[in-house]
């Protein structure tokens, strides 16, 4: 119950722009006890954290642990690789951003992944 408290009062940070402080909530936590699915989405929000505050080397190296910890996990691996396709983005490289999209789509035929690696393929087309 506290992981999730501290993974909701985090996003709820975020959502206000509180960068900062949705990363003090989470700091010294980890919810890898827990199993891919916790461990992921408390990584998720400071992946975008760090993200906001342009610390991409240290967002996917966030990223890549993740990947690690969790290697046979789709629920874990294609949503850290969307991720990594955003941040790519966000740093204006677009081509590389490109090429792991098209990975991703050939690794997951979850509809849902793939509906949402479509939609960001067509922003992706803008560039």
């Amino acid at each position: 119950v506290a992981v999730q408290a501290n993974i909701q009062l985090a996003q709820f940070y975020l959502e206000q722009d509180q960068v900062t402080e949705a990363l003090d909530v989470l700091e010294g936590r980890s919810a890898v006890d827990l199993g891919p699915g916790w461990d992921s989405s408390m990584e998720e929000i400071r992946v975008h954290a760090l993200g906001t505050l342009k610390m991409y080397s240290e967002a996917q190296a966030m990223i890549q642990a993740l990947k690690e910890r969790w290697p046979k996990e789709e629920q874990v691996q294609i949503p850290a690789k969307i991720l990594s396709i955003n941040l790519l983005t966000e740093q204006e490289l677009y081509s590389e951003a490109r090429s792991l999209l098209q990975e991703t789509l050939k690794e997951t035929s979850e509809e849902g992944y793939t509906e949402m690696l479509t939609t960001i393929g067509k922003e992706l087309d803008k560039y």
